[in-house]
């Protein structure tokens, strides 16, 4: 047993070193390009709530997003969704995710994922941004579409991968093809006890934007390289019976995690989150992160770190044979509303900001 966990530990140590040095040797420095979408809105609502903490932790569909690895904990079809707005002063912005996975044999996953952040309202074109669409409307939108692929390595220690293509359509036209690594390993301490481990390296290929300017020239703008080392623990107890099913009463489960921007001197923080679920139906979350910012010179109005106390609620309702008397069919609704967090000292009165979840999960009974 020892020799094993020895093994296991080994495995996830190397593969941190990996994505370390895999990332760090060429890779061009982040200018916030495209802030908005690859550190603003999250996809899941329940990692709103969890203080964006969400590495170690399983999240249906969600989870390649955080994690490609973690795709390999869902068990059977999974489908999830979900819609945020507004963004700040952009009161008809929205960000909306689509996602699916599924089981690839008896130790692998397979999932695909749409990003797509849209501003909403069209914005005139000038001589100033293109004079190729002087007049015109454009809306600015930002779409990322992504397979993700994971296999369990030994034991309880999976390891996934994701590729993305990443649009962005708006004065300029950016393509990019980044792609992602991740480890996520499982210790479970009897029936009703885990302790998760967590890595993840956003865009270790060092892909950058290219720009098309003027149909002229291209400029590159780098992608942020972001890495993920987190830990999640997870107990439950008591016995209730729901629908002729035993199910547990309480559970309560903490997450920990730290982001570096590797190539960038902001954004890197630490995050924590915490749930209680009841019932296995109904959940409370809070979390809090704390992560540095650029101030821009002017350190008398803007802030030089973020953090702000996050909370939200989830329902999980198990529906028996709708599909099929020998399936189970789940599903899950996350719900967050908040304010938004400022970056100046001046002002702090922004709209509250909502994200809604909907997922779907659908496997055999054994």
């Amino acid at each position: 047993m020892q020799k094993k966990l020895f093994t296991i530990r080994v495995s996830l140590i190397a593969g941190v070193i990996g994505m370390l040095f895999s990332g760090h040797a060429t890779a061009q420095d982040y200018n916030e390009v495209l802030d908005y979408f690859f550190l603003g809105r999250q996809p899941s609502a329940k990692a709103e709530a969890m203080g964006k903490a969400m590495v170690a932790t399983e999240n249906d569909a969600f989870s390649s997003f955080y994690n490609p690895a973690a795709i390999n904990k869902n068990q059977g079809l999974t489908a999830s969704t979900s819609y945020a707005t507004p963004y700040y002063a952009a009161k008809d912005a929205y960000y909306l995710f689509t996602g699916v996975t599924n089981n690839w044999g008896t130790r692998s996953a397979f999932g695909l994922s749409i990003f797509h952040f849209s501003f909403g309202t069209p914005i005139t074109i000038t001589n100033e941004t293109n004079p190729n669409l002087v007049g015109t409307g454009i809306t600015p939108t930002v779409s990322m579409y992504t397979l993700t692929l994971a296999t369990r390595l030994i034991h309880n220690v999976h390891a996934g991968i994701n590729w993305s293509y990443i649009r962005d359509k708006s004065n300029y036209d950016g393509r990019t093809f980044p792609r992602d690594i991740g480890l996520f390993e499982t210790l479970h301490f009897g029936e009703n006890q885990e302790l998760n481990f967590g890595a993840s390296l956003y865009n270790f290929s060092n892909a950058n934007l290219k720009y098309t300017i003027f149909d002229q020239y291209e400029i590159d703008e780098a992608v942020p390289q972001a890495l993920h080392l987190g830990t999640s623990y997870q107990l439950n107890w008591g016995t209730s019976t729901f629908n002729y099913k035993t199910i547990k009463t309480y559970g309560i489960a903490w997450h920990v995690e730290y982001v570096d921007l590797l190539n960038s001197a902001y954004h890197s923080g630490f995050r924590t989150g915490a749930e209680f679920s009841f019932m296995e139906m109904f959940a409370m979350r809070v979390g809090y992160y704390k992560e540095d910012r650029n101030d821009y010179g002017y350190p008398e109005s803007n802030k030089d770190n973020m953090s702000d106390f996050t909370y939200g609620i989830g329902i999980s309702l198990p529906i028996e044979g709708l599909v099929d008397p020998k399936s189970t069919l789940k599903a899950k609704l996350d719900l967050v509303k908040m304010k938004q967090p400022t970056a100046t000292k001046n002002f702090d009165n922004w709209d509250n900001f909502s994200v809604y979840n909907l997922s779907l999960n659908w496997r055999l009974k054994n």
